[in-house]
């Protein structure tokens, strides 16, 4: 199953790599199931810098991706994005729209990815993580250890969405100690 999601993922511009070697591997089938193993089983993790209602690339692709692999896969899928503080979403989001709750934003997330995608079931999880948003460098940086979040024995494959955003500022634990596989999109 997970050589599906890596051809998926080589259609989506991406290239799969051993995250614990950083040697970057061709996304075919054959290379696909020698890393993965036909049967693998476990969480496609997607995670990034953004949630939509902000509507950057760095929300809207990720939001895609997510609903697409949980449509195309057997696997969970879980969605990773940063919750911010309602001071920082009245910079960021839409004028007007705030969620005051992560459930408020997962409901927002889940339409617009139902809207945008044509998918009628949109069935993957949606995992918080504490973050803030710096005006400065218009970023947002996690304030807390994203990885501690995502329990290594359950994760397959961790999909980063603009890893240089994730590592700019990092607070806790290296991706590669932490997973054998990953995708950077």
């Amino acid at each position: 199953m997970l050589v599906r999601v890596l051809s998926l993922a080589m259609r989506c511009g991406v290239c799969a790599f051993t995250i614990s070697s950083a040697k970057r591997v061709l996304c075919n089938r054959e290379r696909g199931a020698a890393l993965l193993g036909s049967k693998a089983t476990g969480r496609i993790v997607v995670v990034t810098t953004a949630a939509i209602p902000w509507r950057t690339g760095t929300a809207v692709n990720p939001a895609l991706r997510a609903a697409q692999l949980a449509a195309d896969t057997q696997h969970q899928v879980v969605l990773v994005v940063p919750f911010v503080p309602i001071e920082d979403q009245r910079l960021i989001f839409p004028e007007g729209v705030t969620c005051s709750t992560p459930q408020q934003q997962e409901a927002i997330i889940k339409a617009w990815a139902r809207e945008h995608s044509g998918l009628q079931d949109v069935d993957f999880q949606v995992l918080f993580y504490a973050a803030r948003y710096y005006p400065a460098s218009r970023c947002i940086f996690a304030t807390e250890d994203v990885c501690r979040l995502l329990p290594q024995e359950e994760v397959a494959l961790v999909l980063l969405e603009e890893p240089e955003h994730l590592n700019w500022y990092r607070a806790g634990s290296r991706w590669s100690n932490q997973f054998r596989f990953g995708c950077l999109c």
